[in-house]
This record gives structure tokens, sequence and C-alpha cells, in this order.
């Protein structure tokens, strides 16, 4: 045997390591064939978010046209793809419903990248959660975080801590929050807290500046806030704010803009995530910008971010102040980002000035817009109105008297709004405080309402809500 190998030339043992790789790849490709494509899934059975993301992971590379025609979800819902590698798929739904059990199939058939099977259907059963809404509630002077459910029951307290909050934000799937906090200089700092409170941790050491408005990007990746700088000493006059972007994911910071003349407030993220709109109280404009390419639009307006994103991300409808002969008076423009093109939604025919106060466009249907208005020029409450961007025709859903109305949100799915109610009264007492020529009584009240409803329902005591779906 020892002769025979000896015998053997270099080209024929290369020859024969060779024969023998190939078998051995074949049998291992064989292998995999027998025993198939095999997929996990991140899904829990319970307290699903409505709108957090299906994660498919296979056990070998497969063929992502087979895959996205196997896949089916019932109840049906809209919603797009994305591939990681080709090994890991996203399914980032467009909302899910809330309180509903839904069923996740992967059919069975050949999706691997060689011919692979899925020898069996995969099933995964799974249940939405109820959504939550997160407000501002005063105690004692105090401003505090608070959750409640959107049929008013289960108010808490959701961070416990000892320092005042300014302002927050909840991520679009509702995991998670961003918080301005009142540090020991009195300034503002951010933190980062789960859904339910816990792990609160310090996001962004602001250094003895303020950081505030902050404003969460629709894909939960980014965070876009206003900044002003601290002064020569701790306790001088901080600087005007601008707008920084913070990236979540590699935790960067940087200005959204490079000239730092430019000043920004109260940032406001388009549905796409493709833009930035903020007010310069400098020029008194809104500034929109562009993620991707940095292109600026600029729209006249002392009124501030009081706007209305449509849909599509293609249009913004704003407030500003007209000048006539007759003196200023408030009008609805909307300003096409395609083609520049600014045009009247509302006040340019008017006979009176409605005072237009609040605009929120609805996130699935652009013929739904709520827009604030005053009934008569010198009347104090402040009503809601649903109306057609297309006609500016609609109904007031708040307008009961001895009460104004603001701050307009539309929950996810485009069904329900809240807002914010503030009795009046002609009385006078001690925890009230003057409003023109009536008594706004505190605290305010986040109300609900949708269009099945009779009447709007007031859920808790507080300000600025925001959903947790």
């Amino acid at each position: 045997m020892i002769a025979r190998l000896k015998s053997l030339s270099l080209d024929q043992i290369m020859l024969g390591l060779i024969a023998l790789l190939v078998l051995a790849v074949g049998l291992v490709l064989v292998s995999v064939k027998l025993i198939g494509i095999r997929v996990r899934t991140d899904l829990t059975e319970t307290n699903r978010s409505t709108f957090e993301t299906i994660t498919l992971t296979f056990s070998s590379p497969v063929d992502p046209v087979q895959v996205e025609s196997s896949f089916l979800l019932e109840p049906s819902i809209e919603g797009r793809f994305e591939w990681v590698s080709s090994r890991v798929m996203r399914f980032i739904p467009a909302g899910f419903e809330p309180e509903t059990d839904y069923e996740l199939v992967l059919s069975a058939g050949e999706m691997g990248a060689n011919g692979e099977l899925l020898r069996r259907d995969k099933t995964w059963s799974f249940r939405t959660r109820k959504p939550l809404v997160a407000y501002i509630h005063s105690v004692k002077g105090k401003r505090e975080l608070w959750v409640v459910g959107a049929d008013g029951k289960g108010a808490r307290r959701l961070l416990e801590i000892e320092s005042a909050i300014a302002d927050f934000d909840a991520s679009p799937d509702g995991e998670f929050l961003v918080v301005s906090i009142v540090n020991k200089l009195e300034r503002l700092d951010l933190w980062l807290a789960d859904r339910d409170g816990q792990n609160l941790e310090m996001l962004l050491d602001c250094e003895g500046g303020n950081c505030s408005t902050p404003a969460i990007s629709p894909d939960g990746k980014f965070l876009a806030y206003s900044r002003q700088a601290q002064g020569i000493t701790p306790f001088s006059t901080l600087s005007s704010p601008r707008i920084y972007v913070f990236d979540l994911v590699n935790e960067k910071d940087a200005p959204l803009l490079a000239d730092s003349q430019l000043t920004g407030y109260a940032p406001i993220w388009s549905p796409d995530g493709k833009w930035i709109a903020s007010f310069d109280d400098i020029l008194e404009i809104i500034r929109v910008v562009s993620i991707d390419t940095g292109k600026q639009v600029s729209l006249s307006s002392p009124v501030g971010t009081v706007l209305g994103w449509s849909p599509d991300s293609q249009q913004i409808a704003y407030i500003t102040v007209d000048e006539t002969s007759a003196g200023a008076k408030t009008v609805v423009l909307v300003a096409n980002l395609n083609d520049g093109e600014v045009s009247y939604l509302a006040g340019k025919q008017d006979a009176q000035d409605y005072n237009y106060s609040a605009l929120a466009w609805s996130p699935v249907d652009e013929e739904k817009l709520v827009v604030g208005y005053r009934r008569e020029p010198d009347d104090v409450p402040n009503r809601l109105w649903l109306v057609s961007p297309a006609h500016f025709e609609g109904k007031p859903f708040a307008e009961e008297e001895n009460h104004s109305y603001n701050g307009p949100v539309w929950d996810p799915w485009g069904k329900g709004i809240l807002f914010q109610q503030i009795e009046l009264s002609g009385g006078d007492k001690p925890e009230s405080i003057l409003w023109g020529s009536a008594i706004a009584l505190w605290d305010p009240e986040i109300v609900f309402w949708e269009p099945e409803m009779s009447s709007p329902r007031a859920i808790a005591d507080g300000f600025s809500p925001r959903w947790l779906p």
C-alpha cells in the first residue's frame, strides 16, 4: 500500500483531494436539501406594538420573491418588505389594529437560494396591545410624565423621578420615550426611557445648555431637537436655539444646518422622515430642510410651527398673517414641496378674521384636516373643525360653550383625535388666571374624539398628549 502511494504523482494526489472535496460539498448540499429551510421569528404572543417590525431569520440564503409570495397575515394589512441580508427579512407594517388577534403563515414550498424547501407551513399567532396616551400632568406646580388609556382608565405616573420635565416625545412604535428633564442648574438634558418608564438613562448631557422639544423620526432611528448652548458662565444667557439631529443607532450628534447663524425651534418630521420643519423666530419663517439633500424651503409665518403635513409628505398646511386694508388677518396656506407653489386654503376671501390657531392633517387621509378657529373676532374660545382641504368644508366637533380647544393630535390610524380643552369662566377664583375677558381654569383636560362618538370624552387632566401605540 505504501509503495502504491509513493508511486502516485503529485497531480494525481491533488485530483483525488479535489474529488473528495467535491463529494463532501455535494453531500452537504444534499443534506441541506433533505433537512430543508428552517426559519425563526421574534414574534411574541401578546403585547405586540401596532407598529412593530416582524423579523424572519432563515437558516440559509433564500429567494426574496419566493419568501414574500409565501408570507400571509390574517387579517391582512398593508406594509413593505426590507431585506437586511439573504437570510434576514423584515416586514414593516403600515399599522396593525390595536387589541386584535393576528396569524402569520409562511407557506411551505421551495424558497432557498439553491432550491431548498420549507417542508411545512410555519404559523405564528400574536395579539396587539392596547394603545396608551402619554402626557404632562402638573402636580403641585411640578410637571410630571403620566400615561392613561384612550378610554380614560388606568392613569398613572410613568417616571418616578424628583426632577420636573419640560417636554417629551414618544417613538412611533410606542417602545420608548425621549424626555427633556430639568437638571440641578435649572437647564435641560435629554433622557431615554422604556415604554413602561423603566431603564431611564441620560441620552444627551447638554453641558449647561438647554436641549428641548425632542422629535423622534418616523422610523425611530433619529431624534431632532432644539439646542441652546451655554453662555460664557453657567448662569449667563443661553444662545438662540438651533436644530440638532441625534443618530439613536450610532449615537452621533450633529447640527441640522452647517450655517450656525440659522436658528430653529420645535422640529417636526414629515411622515416619510425625509424633511424636518422648524421655526426661525428671528426671520419669522418656517424652515423646511431635506435630510437627504439639504434643500431648504422657507415659508413666511410669524405664528411658528403650527402646521400639518399631508400624508404623502409632499404638502404642508400652515398659518400666517396677511396685512389687509382692514388690518392683519390670519390665513391658512398650503405649500407644495415638489414645485414650490403656495396657495390659499382659507382666509383670503373671509369676511372676518377667524383667528386660525391649530392644524392637524390626517396621517392616512388627505381629505381630513383639523383646523382651530374662533367663531367671532372677539370670541375667546378656540373651536376645532374637521374639514376637507380641497373645499375647506366640514363641521365643528369641539365647540362646547365656555371651553377653548387646541393642540389636536391624530392617532396613527387616522381614526381619532386627542386635543386639549380648557374650561372658561367669568368667575374670579384664586387658582385661575386671566385669559382675555374670561378665566381659564387649570389644569387643562386631554380629550379624545372620533367621528362615531356623540361628543368628545375627557380622559385626563394634563396637556401635550402623545400616542403610545
